[in-house]
């Protein structure tokens, strides 16, 4: 038996609308937009040209109500409805199984590698605090967000909110993850330190050898599944009609966590160079070591111009510690920073 298409809503545009906002959609006078939501205080959510956005309601006018058709947008997959809720169906049980599963992995790692590893005389407190940092609160949370995914999963296609979701989750997603990400670095540099005795350890518990691997491997995975979200969003995006309520949160999720991804990614690689000068990696120093000049406050690239003998603007590095401000080159391999010039606060 073949259910009723859903009613579909569509409208107008008296005026044209140029949004200011990347959630607000863009369209001219004469467009015909796909109504996704309706809410009070004025603005609508629709779709045109495969691109779901917010309006003010007053710009468009109501042509009625027909029964649902493939889209024909370029931008569109050329299937029916009902086989679009298949395809979503699919992509969100495939994100809710491999959600379980990293659950799974890295709960695992806790109690069966983490837990015995703290309570041994390999590392001291300090260390293995800096190894777990917030690994329990990440798992909690995805456990959570899992639940929710899982409860949508339940619920009758029209009524599925997983864009809303996951732009719901987004914040506290984030915080957690760049408090991991911002201390990474910091635990490879204990793993390198402690490569033989960890390797040893892990693989004595029954891990997989080379211990060392799978451990680098399992504290590495929470970044690594964060990469997923902005495909597997993308995929979903690609499978859900014109109409659907959560287009618009979907479409705008896709975006958000790529870019949370990427700020994540960023974190990393900015740690990772600020442990480069803490570690005395930095070519031809001059003065006290790092370790001595205070806290390190900010680290980031910046440009300076010479006007002697000539006018030239020199890429460099500046880090800037609580008692001094130090200047750092790029070898020209691009390898390592070399000192330039440091200058001391009175």
């Amino acid at each position: 038996m073949i259910s009723e298409p859903p009613a579909i809503t569509q409208v107008q545009a008296v005026y044209s609308f140029k949004g200011k906002n990347n959630d607000e959609l863009n369209f001219k006078k004469g467009d015909i937009i796909t109504i996704t939501q309706k809410e009070e205080g004025g603005w609508w959510e629709g779709t045109f040209e495969g691109k779901t956005g917010w309006f003010p309601s007053n710009y468009v006018k109501d042509i009625g109500i027909i029964g649902a058709k493939p889209p024909q947008t370029i931008f569109a997959v050329e299937t029916v409805p009902e086989q679009q809720t298949v395809n979503r169906n699919l992509i969100l049980k495939d994100i809710i199984d491999s959600e379980k599963s990293y659950i799974s992995e890295m709960q695992t790692l806790l109690k069966t590698v983490l837990t015995p590893l703290g309570n041994s005389d390999i590392l001291t407190a300090d260390e293995y605090s800096k190894i777990v940092r917030n690994l329990p609160e990440i798992v909690d949370l995805h456990a959570t967000f899992n639940r929710l995914l899982e409860d949508c999963y339940e619920k009758s296609s029209l009524e599925q909110r997983v864009g809303s979701i996951f732009l719901s989750m987004a914040e506290k997603i984030k915080s957690v993850h760049t408090e991991y990400c911002s201390n990474h670095p910091r635990t490879v540099c204990i793993l390198e330190n402690y490569k033989e005795k960890l390797g040893s350890f892990v693989e004595g518990l029954g891990g997989r050898s080379p211990g060392l691997v799978f451990l680098t491997a399992g504290l590495s995975r929470p970044f690594r599944r964060l990469e997923r979200y902005g495909g597997c969003l993308q995929e979903l995006e690609r499978h859900m009609e014109e109409f659907h309520p959560d287009r618009g949160d979907t479409q705008r999720s896709v975006f958000v966590y790529q870019n949370l991804a990427s700020h994540c990614a960023s974190v990393r690689r900015q740690k990772e160079q600020e442990l480069e000068v803490l570690c005395g990696s930095v070519r031809c120093w001059e003065g006290d070591e790092p370790q001595r000049l205070g806290e390190l406050v900010y680290m980031g690239p910046v440009k300076i111009t010479t006007t002697t003998p000539i006018t030239e603007t020199k890429d460099r590095h500046l880090v800037l510690f609580s008692q001094c401000v130090i200047l750092l080159s790029v070898s020209q391999r691009l390898s390592a920073f070399v000192f330039e010039v440091i200058c001391l606060f009175k």
